[in-house]
């Protein structure tokens, strides 16, 4: 996206409660030292670091904690047979 800083992406998954008319992307920004980031719309796999992030407020100067993943490896694997997750 074009408002990412280098090396972040988003690592997510839909999540369905019910049924597709409910489903919603979930998930982290995700922060790695090298600019070989993920494809749009690939599947990969992340292990890392939680930690927070400091962000800017879009709107206004306030700032506020984020959490995101320090990316430590990042592997890419097969679409799984179910591209949601349930709670």
């Amino acid at each position: 996206k074009e408002d990412y800083k280098k090396g972040e992406f988003v690592v997510a998954r839909m999540l369905m409660a019910c049924c597709a008319a409910d489903a919603q992307v979930i998930g982290l920004m995700s922060i790695i030292d090298t600019e070989d980031l993920p494809k749009k719309d690939s599947w990969v796999e992340v292990e890392g670091v939680m930690d927070l992030s400091q962000e800017r407020g879009v709107s206004n100067n306030n700032t506020f904690k984020i959490p995101v993943i320090k990316v430590e490896r990042l592997t890419k694997i097969k679409k799984p047979e179910s591209i949601y997750v349930y709670p």
